[in-house]
């Protein structure tokens, strides 16, 4: 007997050994990958993804407490300094799935199938929050096997699934945490931090330490226009050496968990701009100016000094060959976002003007709401006399809108459309006798209001039935007041 057992440890103690040996010498990878419902192809968020050693899914001993979870798209990968031979495997669970085993890869994809729904698992509800893509330099032997620094000052808040807030706690000088509340797989932490993006961590299964890792902003900062310094949001960003573009919000602000080495340079263009470039270090938070060198201008007839909408411009250089053609817009206004080369010319045409061809250097600067080049076009002598002007037509039109509601804001402010009766009761004939002109001024203001005063009967206490209407709309009987805005 004590034979037969001895021959048995030494076998159990040759199998340990020719793994060890097999897993010491086999490449190093960093498993990731997506995970999708096997029946749906959807991605699945929450997944725990664990290290294990064989199909069995023995847990390899020395990744016994690290994993990674699945994010909102489904996706995982181990942090940078969890490196894994490639002939391990990986152990997939989520709650209502079975669990499926297979060799560990680089962009692995794994399909869950629905399976009978596992219990909750309670887990520890104590753990360390560490800083994805750098090195611990601690000596504490529990934190230093998950190879990160860790990472102080972080609230983390457990969320029940409606989000709202259990419990909450922050992470101490060893980045360590611990809710008295009960953590279990699928609980959902938010984890905010000065600094850092801010981002929620899905608890999964076999769990002992909770492990969780945030990402660092490392540039931060605003790109505005150097003039005007208003924000610029179309602009693009790129890091030389980390090979990456930054996206920019609305209000031309961006930030970065993009890692990089001191002495980095970040690359900012815009069409239109000046592009520039100016070092950056790790934590910078900065403001980028990028100075507008567009060509702006405006066309104008050259006798009344109207705008003239919707001529031609073509930006030709010193041969005469066409760069750019641009059309000026209601204002007479138009830009050019190429670089001018030196001997660069514009060549202006419109119906009914005569063509013109005018060297950018010798343009007049005209400032209106920004310092633009000018030309100016002659009315052709041959174009019909009876022919109204359309630029002075438009500005018909602007001050008709603009009489107009000049006269409404009087008649508003002097009648307020609201006391046609008395506090008795009784008709106010003077002001009936106001409103009805209001009612004319309305009607016949450039045909931008159409107001129409109604009569219906005569009362004994006044003209009780009186409404008004606009545009067909009745918007205000005998009592009621009313404002009228013309846009």
């Amino acid at each position: 007997m004590l034979r037969i057992f001895s021959i048995f440890f030494v076998l159990l103690l040759s199998v340990t050994s020719t793994f060890a040996e097999t897993t010491d010498t086999a490449t190093k990878i960093i498993p990731s990958g997506t995970v999708y419902d096997k029946a749906t192809n959807d991605p699945l968020v929450g997944v725990n993804i664990i290290i294990v050693q064989d199909r069995q899914g023995t847990k390899y001993a020395q990744l016994a407490t690290t994993g990674a979870t699945t994010n909102l798209n489904g996706k995982f990968r181990f942090d940078n300094h969890k490196q894994v031979p490639s002939n391990l495997f990986v152990l997939a669970s989520y709650v209502g799935y079975k669990d499926t085993i297979q060799p560990v890869a680089e962009n692995m994809t794994i399909f869950l199938e629905e399976g009978l729904t596992l219990e909750e698992h309670v887990v520890w509800n104590k753990g360390i929050v560490f800083e994805s893509g750098t090195k611990n330099t601690t000596t504490d032997a529990d934190t230093n096997r998950h190879g990160s620094k860790i990472v102080s000052g972080a609230t983390l808040q457990l969320l029940d699934s409606n989000d709202n807030v259990i419990e909450t706690v922050t992470s101490d000088d060893e980045g360590r945490f611990k809710f008295e509340s009960t953590v279990t797989t699928g609980s959902k932490i938010k984890i905010t931090h000065n600094g850092y993006e801010d981002q929620i961590h899905i608890v999964g299964n076999y769990v002992e330490t909770i492990s969780i890792y945030i990402d660092k902003i490392t540039l931060s900062g605003v790109v505005l226009d150097a003039d005007t310094k208003k924000p610029i949001t179309g602009a693009k960003l790129s890091l030389k050496n980390a090979d990456t573009t930054i996206p920019i919000g609305n209000d031309g602000k961006f930030k970065t968990t993009t890692r990089f080495t001191d002495g980095e340079t970040i690359t900012a263009t815009y069409e239109g701009y000046k592009t520039k470039t100016m070092p950056i270090n790790m934590g910078d938070s900065i403001t980028i100016e990028l100075k507008d060198i567009s060509l702006y201008g405006i066309v104008l007839n050259e006798s009344t000094q109207k705008p003239i909408k919707q001529a031609k411009l073509q930006l030709l250089d010193s041969n005469d060959d066409e760069i750019a053609t641009k059309t000026s817009d209601i204002s007479g206004y138009f830009r050019f976002t190429n670089s001018i080369p030196d001997g660069a010319k514009i060549k202006a045409t419109r119906k009914n003007y005569d063509e013109k061809t005018v060297l950018v250097s010798d343009m007049t600067t005209l400032t209106t709401d920004r310092p633009r080049k000018q030309i100016l076009l002659t009315k052709t002598q041959s174009a019909p006399q009876e022919e109204n002007d359309e630029d002075d037509e438009l500005q018909k039109i602007i001050q008709g809108i603009t009489d107009a509601d000049t006269k409404l804001n009087d008649i508003i402010g002097k009648l307020k459309l609201s006391v046609w009766k008395n506090e008795e009761g009784k008709f106010n004939t003077a002001r009936l006798a106001s409103d009805s002109v209001a009612a004319v001024v309305l009607g016949t203001s450039g045909g931008l209001i159409t107001s129409l005063v109604m009569r219906k009967k005569q009362v004994e206490n006044g003209f009780e039935d009186i409404k008004c209407v606009i545009g067909g709309q009745n918007v205000a009987n005998w009592d009621e007041e009313f404002n009228v805005n013309i846009q």
